[in-house]
């Protein structure tokens, strides 16, 4: 996958809409890319937390309490209002809703129309239902801030990798990205502090060996000469400790059941430290099934 998976593939991935192989394409890109994997980690905790929150529901009567505050919601005709052909029947709060939007079937749409014609209470309904439309249409749109969605993520705490290659993924992927934010001059500067030790050292050297008495070979004989000192100097302790040993301690250490037992706790020591290297670093990782449960990295 060439570049990073973006925000709608990643929620498209939490909601289950990717194909099998988009799915697998993206859990691949995910188990490789530190960045995407915190970025999926956070989505996944906002999700779970927004599907954990209790759902909110009208009561039974909240519809019949709205349109009571709507004044003349309901048609109230009164007799011979209409033409005899068409008194007893008057469209539904719903079908003028439907006649307002326009997705009334044509024949029931042209009997509707046609009793609004005749009928002013039914038409002053009709009135009223536009003018409501018409006023909602023309309210602000509630739009969040610029930002919004970055200060949402900033507050949901950054999954940590539980593998030791994940670590050094991330740790790798955060030192990246802190060089790529390095000005050039940044780097002279750095350039500059990393070479003046050198150069000292070298200035150091050349004035050494521009003394025509010193030479390589004497420089490295007196070099030869200080580490003997240094090596008698640091083995002179370990041999005054070796002396105060008691040689009989040293031969039941040298017995065969102790070596025997040594060799058996290195071996089983050796065996736990090849299987944690083999859980942690040889295993591929994948995410688990599921909508919202399936990235658990």
């Amino acid at each position: 996958m060439n570049g990073h998976l973006h925000t709608a593939e990643l929620q498209a991935l939490l909601d289950g809409r990717l194909s099998r192989e988009e799915t697998l394409v993206a859990e691949g890109h995910l188990a490789s890319c530190a960045r995407c994997r915190g970025e999926y980690a956070r989505w996944t905790r906002l999700f779970g937390a927004m599907s954990s929150l209790p759902a909110l529901r009208p009561r039974a009567d909240f519809a019949d309490r709205v349109l009571d505050r709507v004044a003349g919601i309901r048609p109230m005709v009164a007799p011979g209002a209409v033409p005899a052909a068409l008194e007893g029947w008057h469209p539904t709060p719903e079908e003028l809703l439907d006649a307002v939007d326009g997705v009334m079937p044509a024949e029931a749409d042209a009997r509707v129309r046609q009793h609004l014609a005749a009928c002013s209470a039914c038409a002053a309904d009709h009135t009223r239902w536009e003018g409501l439309f018409t006023r909602l249409a023309e309210l602000p749109q509630a739009a969040p801030a610029p930002g919004f969605a970055a200060r949402v993520l900033a507050q949901v705490p950054a999954a940590q990798p539980r593998t030791v290659r994940g670590r050094v993924q991330l740790w790798a992927a955060r030192s990246g990205a802190a060089l790529a934010r390095i000005h050039p001059r940044g780097w002279a500067a750095i350039a500059g502090v990393a070479t003046a030790p050198a150069a000292v050292a070298a200035l150091l050297l050349w004035s050494l060996f521009s003394n025509p008495m010193v030479t390589a070979s004497a420089v490295a004989r007196y070099a030869g000469w200080k580490l003997l000192e240094w090596s008698a100097a640091a083995w002179s302790p370990i041999a005054t400790l070796l002396a105060t040993i008691d040689p009989q301690r040293i031969q039941a250490l040298s017995s065969p059941a102790t070596l025997a037992g040594g060799f058996l706790l290195f071996s089983a020591l050796t065996l736990i430290a090849l299987w944690v290297l083999y859980r942690n670093l040889l295993i591929p990782h994948r995410s688990s099934g599921g909508s919202y449960a399936r990235a658990r990295l």
